[in-house]
């Protein structure tokens, strides 16, 4: 008895990693496609200021008024953040987040680094640079990548803000571009 039971859950664990790695599958051919088709959507640029302390934009990809893409950047002192949101008709599909992370803010010179007891300055070929991938299906988080491109555990309490955060950015981007 008790080893059926145990196959049992075996089996409800395998089929879901079957289901999971087929949704990653359409996903990145959904990825691919809207990639490749870039160039034949309608852009819509507009500024998200109120979004960092050093200024952002967004761009949408839109075909037949509908969001394919948002490409989004946004300015800080200490660095840099990038975030490339895929829809589909269920929603959000996929997440490249880029963070560009400064040594130092980008205005400490020699000065600021002498009056702080600090012997660094800003220097840009010290960023850091870090990619996460996040892979939706029904705006529900199904499978991440940490920048080393190794599986992340959802239900960390970070991938699980992340998540959230994720979708509001999504949510509040498309809801400034409607109103352009």
């Amino acid at each position: 008895m008790k080893s059926i039971f145990v196959l049992l859950v075996l089996s409800v664990f395998m089929a879901k990693a079957q289901e999971i790695e087929k949704a990653l599958q359409e996903i990145r051919q959904e990825y691919h496609n809207i990639e490749s088709n870039l160039s034949d959507y309608t852009t819509k640029t507009i500024s998200v200021d109120h979004q960092s302390t050093e200024g952002g934009y967004a761009t949408a990809y839109l075909q037949d008024n509908q969001i394919k893409a948002i490409k989004a950047g946004f300015a800080g002192e200490t660095g840099k953040n990038f975030y490339d949101f895929y829809y589909n008709q269920e929603g959000l599909l996929f997440v490249l987040a880029t963070r560009h992370q400064y040594n130092r803010p980008f205005y400490w010179d020699a000065e600021a680094a002498k009056e702080s007891g600090d012997n660094e300055v800003f220097d840009e070929a010290k960023t850091k640079i870090v990619e996460q991938c996040y892979y939706f299906k029904n705006d529900v988080l199904i499978h991440g990548l940490d920048n080393d491109k190794k599986k992340v555990n959802l239900e960390e309490e970070k991938m699980l803000s992340g998540q959230k955060e994720l979708l509001e950015l999504s949510e509040t981007l498309k809801k400034d571009i409607a109103k352009y």
